[in-house]
């Protein structure tokens, strides 16, 4: 069987969907799963074993050049071409895991007769299925995305004739496996973070004590990763704050801090680092802002002892590697929802009447959620998660 897997987007959304994918691997592990996405997330499905094929789509670019006069025509002639591609290859199934019309349409252009979706979602994209699954609202806030997924997955499995369809309460994150390149790289990484630390001066004794004692106990390098940057306004919790959570997390419990980020979250990185310097001159700091890919990360967060960061895909893929707590400091999005996914996972947030509010931007204009959510607080809930 041959079967479209359509989930698009972010990072974090396209690890969200891996256990609906190995959850259909598992049932029907003759399918071969060809999984169309966006170019950011390639990395991730390459050499993934759950993948037999990515169909990788450059809605960015088509976006750009369907604006440009000069690349109008070209670009709509290599639309139509990646669309009559994808219809040629006959998939049996189209199952859509993002439920929006623009995915919605991916599966019906693609000419699969049977097509899996949400019912009820917005945009009327299920219009465009021919097995729905009723879950009421698609966003609403107390059900995580991840166990919707799987619901998903199993309606498929139920189509296909598959019996006892468990109910998938324990969800698998299948990702590729680190080349040796991405282990030379964090090794280098982790080479700079030792040399920074046997120059800098002993943290003062009397500090450590539980959470110390179980980053000791873990034997590995007594590192903790944050991750301060991401795209939404909303979801940015402000850079003075990460400064006093890094004091903290030094002070307490005796470890280094790895600034982790993309190119664009170098300058605050850098801002972050200097502060949490000038206010804990014994403490390890190194940013490796844009130093990382995703299988570096993978093979990253398999090393280090906590992660604490903001609702971005970098933090939800340290949930799906698993080998360490995650704590995720959460504004605007709902973390019921969309937060962390694994029995090492934990979010930290107020309980402001606006929150979750779900948007980019702030509607009261105030960000109260993040700017009144104090370095204490979160402190408290990732020693407790230690």
């Amino acid at each position: 069987m041959r079967l479209l897997f359509i989930r698009l987007s972010a990072l974090g959304d396209v690890v969200h969907a891996l256990p609906a994918a190995a959850a259909i691997k598992k049932g029907l592990p003759d399918t071969k799963l060809s999984w169309i996405a966006e170019p950011p997330q390639m990395e991730l499905l390459r050499d993934n074993p759950l993948v037999d094929e990515v169909i990788e789509m450059p809605k960015s670019a088509w976006v750009s050049g369907l604006r440009s006069p000069r690349k109008f025509l070209s670009t709509q002639a290599e639309i139509l071409k990646f669309f009559s591609n994808l219809r040629a290859r006959k998939f049996d199934i189209a199952i859509d895991l993002q439920g929006l019309m623009k995915s919605a349409l991916i599966g019906y252009i693609s000419g699969a007769p049977v097509r899996v979706g949400y019912g009820g979602t917005r945009e009327r994209a299920d219009l465009l299925y021919t097995h729905r699954l009723q879950v009421g609202d698609f966003r609403a806030f107390d059900r995580h995305v991840v166990d919707l997924h799987l619901q998903l997955s199993e309606l498929l499995l139920t189509i296909e004739g598959i019996g006892d369809v468990e109910s998938s309460a324990r969800a698998e994150f299948v990702l590729p496996p680190p080349k040796i390149s991405n282990r030379e790289n964090v090794d280098r990484l982790f080479s700079e973070l030792s040399a920074h630390h046997l120059d800098a001066p002993p943290v003062p004794s009397g500090t450590g004590g539980g959470a110390a004692s179980l980053l000791a106990a873990a034997g590995k390098d007594g590192v903790v990763a944050m991750i301060p940057g991401t795209t939404w306004e909303t979801k940015i919790w402000p850079l003075e704050k990460w400064g006093e959570l890094g004091e903290l997390i030094i002070r307490r419990f005796g470890s280094r801090i790895l600034l982790v980020g993309g190119p664009s979250d170098t300058v605050n990185n850098v801002i972050i680092k200097e502060d949490i310097e000038r206010r804990c001159p014994e403490g390890t700091v190194r940013d490796i802002s844009g130093r990382t890919s995703v299988r570096d990360l993978i093979e990253l967060f398999g090393r280090v002892d906590l992660v604490v960061g903001l609702d971005t895909g970098p933090l939800h893929l340290a949930a799906a590697v698993g080998g360490c707590p995650v704590l995720a400091i959460h504004g605007a999005t709902p973390w019921g929802r969309n937060g962390p996914y694994g029995d090492r996972c934990a979010t930290v947030h107020l309980e402001l009447s606006c929150q979750p509010c779900f948007k980019r931007i702030c509607p009261l204009g105030t960000k109260e959620c993040l700017t009144e959510l104090s370095a204490r607080h979160v402190f408290e809930q990732l020693e407790e998660l230690a």
